[in-house]
């Protein structure tokens, strides 16, 4: 008996409902701006696209122009022309996202209202529209409004170009483009964007040898091998592109400065010499600088400034942390004069990395092995807390943990010239309003009875989510579990058929083996939306899509808790996690529905055989 499945056009008119009931509620919402503040982070990113629409790239060239990976501000910059609302525009890409997400499992999924609620579930997720206090997330002129969305486009494209591998090459090209472009794009937004490329990498091969195990003489498989290959065309073809612009406004080919070449070759001489005493937060402590100044002569000035109450209060708390330690050594830098051109700043870097490394090589200074890297070494001495906070890092997503949607208070916004002069030309670019109002006499925000009934409904839905998702991953992987014991023990017990059978020179045909038939009984099931008429997916590969997932998860996890261990005082922070969510609700959905098939015909199996013996 077939499950009865929406019509498609319900299906549909459905989607746009859902997406405009969000939209509605996100209305509420208000941009958060403290302009000339966050000069690293928002203001840098605002600057930049304000360059970009003047036709002036990223601005004149200064320590911070090439500091970080920008293709947030080309976004913002996109929307300014467009005439798009900021948080409109971020929301939207959020929508297309879980689209994508949603679409990519349609053929596991195999029913069109299940995509639809898989649609609601990705798309409602509470850290979408998340405002973490007191640092904010989602409402800030920030890279992370659009960065989670960027990393769930580039995993649903390789899922859904996986999962369709035996479909017209026609019908799935547009998978692997997706991928290839939210890979890009993520790469190009944030340093760590690599992440992503092992997910891509493993994906790829699994795609490919389900392909070439694939027996259907129609099957085109160079061509379809050969699609594997646009992600990683893509990828590179962003990088170049970026890379060739900076070249051609600065004379420097490369994406950053500061993550990669000269810097981070400094950078990383300076974290190779040995410490008086070890703190985990601090890579170059005072000790090690001290060094530095008496046997470099081009480091010496640098005392006066990197040891002086401004610098230290600005950075530091007892000592320059390691997230902020290279930042105050590029400020220094500029102040000195090595960043009044490009060449001058790769000279200066260059020509430090080479000394100090000279240095520790001849055992001046006690010193580890070279390195280029601006992340601190890895030490055992990190390995206890990082599993700690990797740990509490996913049940932090798991329970959607700062994942209120309240508006914040814009500082002095309320402050009728600062609002004229600092604020106001923002919100012109932004095509969005700050929140300006307070509450009487306090720094309280103030919100109108529909913007304050939004947030409540914002906050049902976080309950929701804080109370299923545990239970869902907890399902997941028990479906991850039992579907690996059940292939195990499969293969235990029919594998030497195949080998015995091969000894012999005896075909075996290919009904012959338990697992051909299932899958042939399973093949005449319903197919969902954007998969009809074909088989769906072999058990196998969808639980390596499950695997995928989680380790794309605990991966994420686990690279955040480092940072956060070594490098910040911040504590765990929804902003840099928030490329979870999404993966999980994901893993969480298919494990989920895949436990409660496996449930149903285990228990549907003894009255289908009572059946089939009174038939007989």
């Amino acid at each position: 008996m077939k499950t009865r499945d929406i019509p498609f056009a319900w299906f549909i008119v459905a989607g746009v409902l859902l997406v405009v009931v969000k939209l509605v509620l996100c209305s509420a919402q208000r941009v958060y701006l403290f302009p000339g503040e966050a000069v690293l982070d928002d203001t840098l990113m605002y600057n930049s696209a304000v360059s970009i629409t003047e036709g002036d790239w990223l601005g004149a060239y200064g320590w911070k122009t090439l500091s970080k990976h920008s293709f947030f501000a080309l976004w913002l910059a996109g929307l300014h022309t467009a005439g798009i609302p900021f948080l409109l525009g971020g929301q939207l890409l959020w929508a297309l996202a879980a689209l994508a997400g949603a679409w990519a499992l349609a053929p596991v999924l195999r029913r069109r209202w299940l995509a639809l609620l898989l649609f609601a579930v990705l798309w409602f997720s509470p850290a979408s529209v998340a405002n973490a206090q007191p640092y904010g997330f989602t409402l800030r002129v920030y890279r992370d409004n659009i960065f989670p969305a960027l990393c769930l486009l580039c995993v649903a494209g390789m899922i859904g170009f996986a999962l369709r591998y035996r479909e017209p090459l026609k019908r799935s090209i547009g998978w692997p483009i997706v991928a290839g472009l939210g890979l890009a794009a993520a790469w190009l937004c944030r340093e760590d964007g690599w992440w992503l490329l092992p997910f891509v990498v493993v994906a790829a091969v699994v795609a490919l040898v389900y392909i070439l195990r694939e027996r259907r003489a129609a099957l085109p498989k160079p061509r379809r091998a050969l699609a594997l290959l646009l992600p990683f065309v893509l990828l590179l073809a962003g990088i170049l592109g970026w890379s060739g612009m900076n070249a051609a406004h600065y004379g420097r080919f490369i994406v950053s400065d500061f993550s990669s070449g000269e810097f981070a070759d400094a950078y990383g001489a300076m974290t190779r010499i040995d410490h008086a005493e070890w703190n985990p937060k601090i890579a170059v402590p005072r000790d090690v600088r001290q060094q530095l100044y008496e046997h470099i002569p081009e480091f010496a000035p640098f005392e006066a400034i990197l040891e002086s109450p401004f610098y230290l209060s600005r950075y530091a708390v007892d000592d320059y942390h390691s997230g902020a330690f290279y930042w105050a050594l590029r400020e220094a830098a500029a102040e000195l004069g090595h960043y009044d051109t490009p060449e001058a700043a790769r000279q200066f870097f260059s020509q430090l990395a080479a000394d100090i490394n000279a240095l520790c090589d001849d055992g001046t200074l006690a010193a580890g092995n070279s390195r280029s890297s601006v992340s601190p070494p890895i030490r055992a001495a990190y390995m206890g807390p990082v599993v700690a906070e990797g740990l509490y890092s996913l049940w932090f997503c798991a329970t959607f943990q700062q994942c209120d949607a309240r508006s914040m208070f814009s500082p002095f916004a309320n402050d009728p010239g600062y609002y004229a002069e600092q604020i106001a030309p923002v919100e012109d670019f932004l095509h969005d309003q700050a929140l300006a109002a307070t509450v009487e006499n306090s720094d309280a925000p103030y919100f109108t009875p529909m913007q304050t009934l939004f947030f409540s409904v914002f906050d049902g839905i976080r309950w929701v989510y804080t109370i299923l998702t545990p239970l869902a991953l907890a399902a997941a992987l028990v479906w991850q579990v039992w579907v690996a014991v059940r292939r195990v023990g499969s293969w235990r017990r029919h594998g030497f058929v195949f080998r015995r059978a091969a000894r012999r020179r005896v075909a075996v045909p290919r009904r012959a083996h338990p697992l051909r038939q299932a899958a042939a009984a399973h093949a005449a099931g319903h197919a969902g939306p954007g998969y009809t008429r074909h088989r769906p997916p072999p058990e196998s590969l969808v639980w390596l899509v499950g695997l995928g997932l989680l380790g794309c998860i605990v991966l994420r996890a686990f690279m955040v808790a480092f940072v956060t261990v070594s490098s910040f005082d911040i504590g765990t922070y929804v902003m840099y996690l928030a490329s979870i969510h999404p993966l999980m609700l994901l893993y969480a959905f298919m494990g989920t529905l895949g436990l409660w098939r496996l449930l149903t015909k285990k228990l549907g199996a003894p009255g289908r055989a009572r059946a089939q013996k009174e038939a007989a």
